[in-house]
C-alpha cells in the first residue's frame, strides 16, 4: 500500500490567490497488488477555472523522437533536434546547431543549392561567406557550393584572436605578444600589400 499527500498545484489557483495557499488537499491509496487507487479530498480550489493545458508532442515529433532513439541519442540531444526541426529552412538555422560535421554541412550547403535552382530556375551563385574558424565548415561549404572559384571564405575577427591566443600561448615573453599583435595588424590592413606583410611578420614571429 502506497500512501501519498497532495495539495494544489494548479497555476489557475495562484494566480487568483496570490497570498494565501488553496485549501485543497487530497490524499492517495495505492495498492501495487491489485493495482486500485483511492482519492480521498477535502477543501475546495479557490477557482474552478482550469489551467492551460501544456504543450505535448504531436504525433509526428513522436514518430521523430523514436528514429532518434534507435541509434541512442541522449534526451537533451533529441529535445534540441526536435526544436530545430520546426524551424524554417533558413541560413542562420544552419550554423545554430552544434556539433556539426563535415558532412552534415556539405548536405545542408547542397540541399540549400538544389531547393534555389528549383525554385528560382538558376544556379545559386556566393560569393562571400562569413565564417567561424572550423575546418568542416570550410570544407562543406567548398564542397556543398561545387568549389565556385567566386567563393571567399570570410572569417570573423573575434575566431581570428581566438585562434591566434590558443595559438600562442606556448610561446615565452616578448614572443607571444608579438605573434599576437601580428595577428591584430593582418586584420587591420586596409592594402593587399600590407596584408602580404604583415602575415610574414606573423609566420616569422611564430617560427
Amino acid at each position: 500500500m502506497r500512501y501519498r499527500l497532495r495539495r494544489c498545484s494548479c497555476r489557475a489557483c495562484a494566480e487568483e490567490s496570490t497570498y494565501l495557499k488553496c485549501p485543497w488537499r487530497a490524499k492517495t491509496l495505492h495498492c501495487k497488488n491489485a493495482d486500485l487507487v483511492d482519492i480521498l479530498e477535502t477543501g475546495t480550489h479557490v477557482t474552478e477555472m482550469l489551467s492551460v493545458p501544456k504543450h505535448r508532442l504531436t504525433s509526428e515529433m513522436k514518430v521523430f523522437a523514436q528514429e532518434m532513439t534507435a541509434p541512442g541519442l541522449k534526451p537533451v540531444r533529441i529535445r534540441n533536434a526536435i526544436l530545430r526541426s520546426a524551424r524554417a529552412f533558413h541560413l542562420l538555422a544552419l550554423f545554430l546547431p552544434s556539433q556539426r560535421k563535415e558532412e552534415h554541412y556539405t548536405e545542408m550547403f547542397a540541399a540549400l543549392n538544389r531547393i534555389y535552382r528549383q525554385v528560382i530556375g538558376k544556379p545559386l551563385v556566393v560569393e562571400k561567406v562569413m565564417g567561424d574558424a572550423d575546418a568542416a565548415q570550410l570544407n562543406g561549404v567548398t564542397q556543398g557550393f561545387g568549389g565556385s572559384a567566386q567563393l571567399k571564405y570570410l572569417m570573423c575577427f573575434y575566431h581570428v584572436v581566438a585562434k591566434v591566443v590558443e595559438r600562442t600561448r606556448v610561446l615565452q615573453p616578448p614572443h607571444d605578444k608579438s605573434a599576437g599583435a601580428g595577428g591584430v595588424g593582418i586584420c587591420a590592413r586596409a592594402g593587399h600589400l600590407h596584408y602580404i606583410l604583415q602575415v610574414a611578420v606573423a609566420h616569422r614571429a611564430l617560427h
